[in-house]
């Protein structure tokens, strides 16, 4: 590897630890919501994981640290349950009592489609 790439990935990596520590300082928590509502969630995107193509597969937010299993704020599912109505209305319940003053680091999750899953929580 050469040296120009050895140093822009040691400064890549700084700056997703500075992120996460900035994430953790600002007060991202999971108790904030009623735990019925977040198992609520949590059970509606672990129904929502089917896929057939890669395209399937879309990115949500895990409201700061609401959701678990999140990776730098974000899990994936499939993008019917996305544009469902059930999911917006989840989304929101969880908008109106997640914490808002957090970070989310600037790493993007991998999206696609294996063996018929997205492959979120």
């Amino acid at each position: 590897m050469s040296p120009a790439l050895t140093w822009m990935r040691e400064r890549l990596l700084a700056l997703a630890s500075l992120v996460a520590v900035a994430a953790t300082a600002t007060g991202c928590k999971a108790d904030a919501c009623d735990q019925d509502l977040v198992t609520r969630a949590e059970s509606f995107l672990e129904a929502h994981q089917s896929c057939a193509a890669d395209a399937d597969c879309v990115i949500v937010g895990d409201f700061c640290g609401t959701l678990p299993n999140g990776y730098c704020g974000q899990l994936v599912m499939n993008r019917a349950g996305k544009a469902s109505a059930e999911w917006a209305d989840l989304t929101d319940a969880l908008n109106d009592c997640a914490p808002t003053d957090c970070a989310v680091c600037l790493a993007v999750r991998g999206v696609g489609c294996k063996d018929g899953t997205c492959g979120g929580p």
